[in-house]
């Protein structure tokens, strides 16, 4: 079955984040943990900048993210 992207893109978003030994709480500069975890449980979407910001912050292109969450897909 496959899971929509909303989701997908969280687990990825989750996964590299605790890669990068980050805590939400480390990542609130960039958004405020509560909707980070939203978007990490594939409850709303990000918008690009806010995207781009949390791949800044982790260390991952953004074109690469996507990339992982085409594949999970």
């Amino acid at each position: 079955m496959k899971m929509g992207f909303e989701k997908v893109l969280g687990q990825v978003l989750r996964d590299v984040r605790l890669q990068a030994g980050l805590s939400r709480t480390e990542c609130a500069e960039r958004i405020h943990k509560a909707n980070l975890s939203k978007i990490e449980n594939g409850q709303t979407l990000p918008r690009i900048d806010t995207l781009a910001a949390l791949c800044e912050l982790m260390g991952v292109a953004l074109a690469d993210l996507l990339l992982i969450v085409e594949a999970r897909q």
